[in-house]
């Protein structure tokens, strides 16, 4: 069992269980598409629900490096941690 636990601040704001990793990695990347919904992009050229759309059809490695960028010029301040519960 896969424990996924979305942070904001150190603390744990959600929790859902998955029977396997990949369903737990699914949610990572879901969670961190909808966290970087207007990172990164000028308003004029794409709507909330567009950026969403395109951010989804990114992979999880893709989603982690824009992720990493938007850690370090602290305008993300989500985690998401996947714990291993067997």
């Amino acid at each position: 069992m896969y424990q996924v636990n979305l942070l904001h601040k150190k603390q744990v704001i959600e929790s859902m269980s998955f029977n396997s990793l990949d369903e737990a990695l699914e949610q990572k990347r879901i969670f961190l598409a909808s966290f970087l919904v207007g990172y990164g992009i000028i308003w004029d050229f794409i709507d909330e629900d567009n950026h969403k759309k395109e951010l989804l059809q990114k992979s999880l490695q893709e989603l982690e490096e824009i992720a990493n960028e938007a850690y370090l010029n602290k305008e993300l301040d989500y985690y998401i941690q996947i714990k291993n519960n067997n």
